[in-house]
């Protein structure tokens, strides 16, 4: 089956440079395993990437604070993947989503502000959650069929355990 989807965020975020950050997402061609995937910033096209989402894919989140990773992730992504043709016995495909601020604010058992000193202080042990965790959701007899972290991305570090992750599992991972 063949669905057209699109989907418009503006206004996400802080200024960048100087320039009003914008993002434009635009699914197309919705069928079960492809998305056409092209990105606008700051109001010129630019066509980022074109790729097939299929099943044991992990979305990596890169960019800074306040840009809106969040918001796409709950809000365009992950009921995005929801509306895949489900496997056997199952309503939706399975979609694990992983946020360093979730798991910092579930160890300090605090909804607190991101930049409050002590999320910034659970960050290490927080981060070191994530990777278990998704070892966890990549291995048998887990094995999710999507898998979403939701961080910054910045640090190299950080990435390579995730790729290295991904290839133990035979993973793809899709840096957005």
């Amino acid at each position: 089956s063949t669905l057209s989807t699109n989907y418009k965020i503006m206004n996400l975020g802080d200024e960048v440079n100087d320039e009003p950050t914008t993002l434009l997402i635009i699914l197309s061609k919705h069928e079960i395993g492809n998305i056409d995937l092209n990105i606008t910033i700051n109001k010129q096209i630019k066509d980022i990437s074109t790729f097939d989402i299929v099943p044991h894919t992990i979305f990596l989140t890169i960019g800074p604070s306040q840009i809106g990773k969040t918001y796409f992730c709950k809000n365009v992504l992950i009921p995005t993947l929801h509306s895949f043709s489900p496997p056997v016995n199952r309503s939706h495909p399975s979609v694990n989503y992983l946020s360093s601020d979730d798991i910092r604010r579930e160890i300090l058992d605090e909804d607190l502000d991101r930049y409050h000193p002590a999320m910034l202080s659970a960050s290490k042990k927080a981060f070191s959650i994530l990777i278990e965790r998704l070892s966890a959701a990549c291995s048998w007899p887990i094995n999710t069929e999507f898998i979403i972290i939701d961080t910054k991305g910045v640090d190299e570090k950080f990435r390579q355990q995730i790729y290295d992750i991904a290839k133990k599992f035979n993973y793809v991972v899709v840096p957005i």
